[in-house]
């Protein structure tokens, strides 16, 4: 039984890790193509609409516009693999 409850902890133990291991890739990714390639997100579309949001909101329209070709072409890019599918 013991056996058993020692294998299961062991097995989440394994899932935390590769789970954190995702994390700081997708967290690297994130920042090198933010800080490298024009301000936008690769890994997280969140960041890609929020971005624009908070643009509007503080009247920066040319920042907006600027962000709006990356939501675009995720949007092609779904819209390609659904009609795919």
């Amino acid at each position: 039984m013991a056996s058993l409850a020692f294998e299961q902890a062991r097995q989440r133990v394994g899932t935390l890790d590769i789970g954190a291991l995702l994390a700081a890739a997708g967290g690297f990714l994130d920042r090198f193509t933010y800080v490298g390639h024009g301000h936008v997100f690769a890994n997280a579309m969140t960041g890609n609409v929020v971005l624009p949001g908070i643009s509007c909101f503080s009247r920066s329209w040319k920042t907006a516009l600027h962000l709006l070709p990356a939501i675009f072409a995720f949007v092609v890019g779904v819209s390609v693999s659904q009609a795919m599918r």
